[in-house]
């Protein structure tokens, strides 16, 4: 199976070790690819993009429990004492 390549830019896992961070500086603050063996092995993104996509993962997560807890809404309940745990 392919790789998919979620990025514009890419780098060489090489490059990294001779540059460090300074491979990571783009004008844009969009995320780099590093490659290693052309195939892409890691993402660097700036603090400021993982933030928000943690937003967004932890936003999905909550509105899946929602769906959830409103799928489950209606079933019968079931009365369990701590003495039965």
């Amino acid at each position: 199976m392919a790789d998919v390549l979620l990025s514009d830019r890419t780098i060489s896992a090489t490059d990294v070790k001779k540059r460090g961070i300074a491979s990571f500086q783009t004008d844009n603050g969009s995320p780099v690819a590093v490659m290693k063996n052309n195939r892409p092995q890691y993402y660097v993104v700036e603090a400021g993009l993982y933030a928000e996509m943690m937003e967004a993962l932890e936003a999905a997560e909550d509105a899946e429990l929602v769906r959830l807890a409103e799928a489950r809404r209606h079933q019968p309940r079931v009365r369990v004492s701590l003495d039965d745990l």
